[in-house]
């Protein structure tokens, strides 16, 4: 006895989505992946960046980043974050 050939298509169709959301998947995990890197790459060069005007500013605390304002937006960022 043959499977009727709805059952047949549904069956086809259930395995096409799950090839689907399987490729989904690890497209969004070479996506984490990429930028997990790329936020470490930017928080090395923060540190680079930040000793650097340490450096320069030398004794003058007025220079220097306050500690923990790191990360904010700029006024005016129109990307809703703050």
């Amino acid at each position: 006895m043959s499977a009727s050939p709805d059952l047949e298509r549904t069956i086809r169709t259930f395995s096409s989505v799950e090839d689907i959301v399987n490729a989904m998947k690890a497209y969004a995990g070479v996506t984490i992946k990429r930028t997990e890197e790329m936020v470490r790459a930017v928080r090395a060069y923060e540190e680079q960046v930040l000793r650097a005007l340490a450096a320069v500013a030398g004794d003058d605390p007025e220079l220097l980043v306050p500690e923990g304002r790191g990360g904010r937006r700029a006024p005016g960022d129109s990307s809703g974050r703050r």
